[in-house]
């Protein structure tokens, strides 16, 4: 089905199946389903699959779907969540089995599929299979004993869940598969919900919380319905699997006291503040344009609340919104806004249970707007040019709860007023002014423009085991890789990194300052699935294992325009993109189409054709015509010479039909990239514009120049290395800052930041078309050949910032905006050690198996970083020097799978 979404926005077209409601469990009301069926079915043969929305902070065992009881002999049997892990058990109160994954994500939804098929008892979440179990005999799901979801079955004072559940399947007397109740999105790859179409046997049933009268209703034909205990109307919400709503991230708090901590509950939309001041973000996404609005209604007034936004990045450790720079909030007591700390224009002060604050933030004009009890207030602000803006709150004592647009009751606190945003989503108090939407994934899939809604398709991780042989295919990355950085994990072997513009077989060490050289066994071909290796010990050992992480840059079949002029040059010669020099020889990719634009009038009377003789029909050769196209007549609007080259084409040479010496050679090159001319210096470039990605290569000239790197728009990052001498590899980025000139780190040590006040490696930052290089023989020794890796920030799919240390929990949430599959991170400020992370070798929330760029060392692990499903948090509470350092700045490169909800408005699963 295809459901449009309507209103004055971009609309989308959502196609698929369609969930519209869920039901939200909370453990302070003791809220849970429950049903004991009449008749036992079939005990030992079963699937039950439910998506789920955590808190993503509970440390008890909570019942998710449970039957029996769990003293010995009770024959409890179920699913559990407990201190970040599903637990399944059978027959209680053993065995228990934990999920091989962490789960606290609380910002999208997951899929679970608990399955009993006679002897095995398996647990799937977003299709990964997590637990399996042997089990014998029946067990007490499917009984004529309480079956229970949101607590444990025969308690009722206890263990309840908090979050939400949706489209909730039981199949009695039939093991189904993840894939009866979900599929792969085709365009992205997202795993998402589609409709079950089988049956469901004596005791299935199949909730989807559609009727607000009566929450347990099953619509599977066979009226098992459960029961609903402390569930009201006002618990059914539209935040659902294919729809999902901003809540406050129970990853995303800080506190001014380590002692006291913002508490959430009622689906992590009620804020309840402790006895020191604390704060949180609701870090769904970043509203980096559009025009968006959500309420808060106060329930119990404390010392002070706060409601603003927040920059992604700004300190929650101090007193919270309004008190960094990048942060902006509107205070309960005194009705005052403040940025930065300071005060600015005071609005009426809401400390009566009832207020209602709304928030309108304006993206694409920079206004933000607050309104109490849906009067307009004084303190607002224009000119906000920042792009990085994310709902934000802090409160000291007392409790107010956010409505985003999911609930218009305010977890039954109001009367819900059913006031819909333009595009026809949410439900709110008063009326959203007009233009401005409800904070869900279908809205944010109008306002962004994602060009990438699977990240694999550019970057990927492949992990592979040694077997010692030659010519060995590594398949699985999905492309073919123009750049592949590999290392040997489980000994102490270099990084390599190998490229398709420098050709195959040639190698840089990583960590250590070596120059470039030949290897004939190591990595020995780029395939279309990935790449060919050889025996050589540091890329397929026997029984060692490895990681290739592999980027697209300019491809197979790569496209280039060249603007080509006629000047007078000791005779007429042509030239390329204006650059200063005639006749050069140029660099054409086997593959590659190119076209020589002859438009400009300097072009009349000046064809430019190909031969593979020099000077062409000048030298006693003849015209080549392979993949040659021309079109219309040169000096005039659309003149054209098209070629597109073909495979092991020869040398050629470019030529006037009509004069001799205006040419020059083409090389024509079964190593990558292409001729850029946008530089002082000529480069050689295989760019993904795309994906922000490119490939150069050049010759140094020992002083102040800048070479073309192809992106279109400034990278964010940026990596030189020599080839030709011993020199440290130089990274810049633009988070590190400038002191006159670019500060830099260095890839292969583990220093601070080094430059800012003198210019011999970085002269400034990189433009939209050049990298600017000082006369430093690791950048640009005169002679030297040098290669660059240049990444510029595509939304949705890479990110290139600095977070800072707190050296104590709550450590920082780093917000991305999609769900990582990479990041290197180093500490800018102070020595310490580069760590490499990725989602193929840690698959689960917690990401442990670290490897150094700066060291040849063997993979290592410990908890460091959990990735989201829109970012990722330092998992580190200690003042760890390399992570989290109290005060430190810390620099990171990030690479997703999948933003936090595709072009087509899918969401991202919870991770």
């Amino acid at each position: 089905m295809t459901f449009p979404i309507l209103g004055g926005n971009s609309a989308v077209s959502v196609t698929g199946y369609q969930i519209d409601n869920s039901l939200r469990f909370n453990s302070g009301d003791s809220s849970s389903l429950s049903r004991t069926p009449s008749s036992a079915g079939n005990r030992a043969v079963w699937t039950w699959s439910a998506w789920v929305k955590l808190d993503g902070a509970s440390t008890q065992n909570i019942g998710m779907f449970t039957a029996g009881g769990w003293s010995a002999g009770q024959d409890g049997t179920g699913l559990l969540y407990y201190n970040s892990q599903f637990l399944t058990y059978w027959n209680a109160p053993s065995p228990l089995s934990y999920s091989t994954g962490t789960f606290t994500d609380s910002t999208a939804w997951y899929h679970l599929v608990l399955q009993a098929n006679t002897s095995t008892l398996k647990l799937w979440v977003n299709n990964q299979l997590q637990n399996s179990d042997s089990i014998s005999g029946n067990g007490a799901i499917n009984n004529t004993t309480e079956m229970a979801m949101g607590r444990y079955s025969g308690i009722t004072n206890a263990f309840f869940y908090n979050g939400y559940m949706a489209e909730v399947h039981f199949v009695d007397g039939t093991a189904k598969a993840p894939t009866d109740f979900g599929e792969f999105d085709e365009d992205s790859g997202i795993w998402k919900p589609k409709e079950y179409d089988s049956s469901y046997g004596t005791n299935g049933f199949h909730l989807d919380f559609e009727d607000s009268s009566s929450l347990g209703n099953d619509v599977s034909g066979n009226n098992n319905d459960f029961t609903a205990t402390n569930l009201a109307s006002t618990d059914q919400t539209t935040d659902t699997p294919t729809n999902n709503w901003v809540v406050v991230n129970n990853l995303d708090k800080g506190q001014s006291n380590a002692s006291y901590m913002m508490n959430l509950s009622e689906g992590n939309l009620k804020i309840s503040g402790e006895a020191e001041s604390s704060s949180a973000r609701a870090s769904g996404f970043i509203m980096s344009a559009g025009k968006w609005y959500w309420e808060v209604c106060l329930i119990s007034a404390g010392i002070f609340q706060a409601v603003g936004i927040d920059a992604s990045n700004s300190d929650l450790t101090t007193e919270g919104t309004g008190v960094d720079a990048n942060s902006i909030g509107y205070y309960s007591h005194t009705g005052l806004t403040r940025r930065g700390g300071t005060a600015t224009t005071s609005g009426s002060t809401w400390t009566t249970t009832g207020d209602i604050i709304g928030i309108a933030y304006d993206g694409d004009n920079g206004t933000l707007n607050f309104y109490k009890n849906n009067s307009l207030q004084s303190n607002n602000y224009t000119g906000l040019t920042e792009d990085f803006w994310m709902p934000s709150f802090a409160s000291r004592n007392g409790s107010m709860v956010v409505n985003f647009g999911q609930d218009g009751s305010f977890a039954g606190n109001k009367t819900a007023q059913g006031n819909a945003d333009g595009n026809g989503f949410g439900d709110f108090y008063y009326a959203p002014p007009s233009g401005y939407l409800a904070l869900c994934t279908q809205n944010l899939a109008t306002v962004n423009s994602y060009t990438i809604d699977d990240g694999s398709q550019f970057f990927n991780t492949a992990i592979w085991s040694g077997d010692g042989t030659d010519d060995r295919s590594i398949t699985g990355v999905g492309f073919q890789p123009d750049t592949v950085w590999y290392k040997e994990r489980n000994n102490g072997v270099s990084h390599r990194w190998v490229d398709a513009v420098r050709g195959i077989g040639k190698e840089l060490y990583v960590d250590i300052n070596n120059a470039e050289y030949s290897a004939s066994n190591e990595l020995q071909a780029y395939e279309s699935d990935g790449f060919q290796i050889g025996s050589d010990g540091s890329i397929n050992g026997s029984g060692d294992t490895y990681v290739g992480w592999c980027w697209k840059a300019g491809g197979t079949t790569p496209t280039q325009t060249y603007t080509v002029k006629v000047v007078s040059d000791s005779g007429n010669k042509y030239r390329f993109d204006d650059y200063g020099t005639s006749a050069v020889t140029l660099d054409l990719q086997e593959g590659g189409t190119y076209t020589f634009d002859q438009s400009d009038s300097s072009n009349s009377g000046h064809p430019l054709r190909f031969s593979t003789t020099s000077d062409g029909t000048h030298g006693s050769g003849s015209e080549y015509t392979t993949g040659v196209t021309t079109t219309g007549t040169p000096g005039s609007a659309g003149a054209k010479t098209v070629i597109t080259v073909s495979a092991s084409a020869p040398t050629l040479y470019y030529y006037c039909t009509q004069h001799s010496g205006m040419g020059g050679q083409a090389n024509t090159n079964s190593t990558f990239g292409s001729s850029n001319f946008s530089g002082s210096i000529q480069s050689k470039v295989s760019a993904n514009t795309t994906a922000g990605f490119s490939i150069v290569t050049y010759t140094g000239t020992g002083s102040d120049t800048n070479v073309g790197h192809g992106l279109g728009v400034a990278p964010k990052c940026y990596i030189i290395k020599s080839r030709t001498r011993a020199d440290s590899w130089i990274v810049g980025h633009t988070a590190l800052g400038t002191s006159t000139y670019p500060y830099n780190l260095i890839l292969d040590q583990t220093g601070a930041k080094s430059g800012g006040s003198y210019d011999d490696y970085l002269t400034a930052d990189p433009t939209s078309t050049v990298l600017n290089l000082g006369n430093a023989g690791n950048v640009n020794a005169s002679g030297d050949t040098y290669v660059a890796y240049c990444f510029a920030e595509i939304e949705g799919y890479s990110k290139f910032g600095k977070y800072t240390g707190t050296g104590t929990r709550p450590s920082p949430y780093v917000y991305t905006g999609f769900k990582p599959a990479m990041v290197i991170y180093k500490m800018a400020t102070t020595s310490g050690i580069w760590v490499i992370l990725d989602a193929k070798r840690d698959p689960d929330n917690y990401v442990a198996q670290y490897l150094r760029p700066d060291s040849l060392s063997a993979e290592a692990g410990y908890n460091i970083l959990k990735f989201t499903s829109n970012g990722f948090l330092i998992d580190i509470p200690s003042p760890d020097g390399n992570t989290n350092l109290s005060g430190e700045d810390v620099i990171y490169m990030a690479f997703a799978s999948n933003p936090f909800v595709s072009s087509s408005g899918v969401p991202n699963t919870a991770r």
